[in-house]
């Protein structure tokens, strides 16, 4: 079992006494009024508002720690995607640049003169190879 540290003691006991506290004002609030004296009263309903306040300012705490998360998930999220959409102008860039090389080594031309029509040839005839092609 691990040791805890000094400071982590202190905390845990920080805590326990809140918590104990906690459920003892929890405990005078259904107790009748004709037992409790008004400046007790007054007391215990300032705790109890302390206690709200401090109910609250940890709620908002973890709502903030929540909000953080997401949104630090929400940033790598992003990161991905913009890696990615980087990666594919890169590949786009690159085979655009290929293309062209390739294009400049066979001489293509976009237009010719007359009749004739570029085309790319994607199969030819098993008999008489050098006639048909398509």
């Amino acid at each position: 079992m691990r040791r805890m540290r000094r400071g982590y003691f202190f905390f845990f006991k920080l805590l326990l006494a809140l918590a104990l506290l906690g459920f003892l004002l929890k405990a005078i609030t259904f107790l009748p009024s004709k037992i409790l004296p008004s400046f007790l009263a007054d007391g215990v309903v300032f705790l109890q508002s302390a206690e709200r306040g401090v109910e609250n300012w940890f709620a908002d705490f973890a709502e903030t720690l929540r909000l953080t998360a997401s949104k630090r998930e929400r940033e790598r999220r992003y990161e991905i995607l913009y890696r990615q959409r980087s990666a594919e102008t890169v590949m786009a860039q690159a085979l655009v640049h290929e293309n062209n090389r390739l294009r400049a080594a066979l001489y293509f031309q976009r237009g010719y003169a007359g009749g004739l029509i570029p085309a790319e040839v994607v199969g030819r005839s098993a008999d008489h190879w050098h006639r048909f092609v398509t």
